[in-house]
């Protein structure tokens, strides 16, 4: 499933951007509840809370660490999908 939380780099040349994930219109509602999951998840699941930690510690800013939990969530889930 495509939900629009792969990182998309900026560069053009010699300019060199952030990388951002794309907005995608079909799957607002997909990124919302991962969103929302992922901010729990950071709190109570033991196991995205150390994946967390690391990130935050290497300096990265607030909203890297929060999209790659709402990646690890959705992989997750995936796996849950195909048992």
């Amino acid at each position: 499933m495509l939900v629009g939380l792969a990182p998309h780099n900026r560069e053009s040349g010699k300019s060199v951007g952030k990388a951002t994930t794309r907005k995608s219109i079909g799957t607002r509602c997909v990124k919302a509840a991962l969103y929302i999951g992922a901010l729990v998840a950071a709190r109570r699941n033991p196991a995205i809370k150390t994946f967390y930690k690391p990130l935050v510690d290497n300096g990265k800013p607030k909203e890297v660490p929060l999209i790659a939990r709402m990646r690890k969530l959705l992989i997750i889930a995936s796996q849950m999908n195909k048992e």
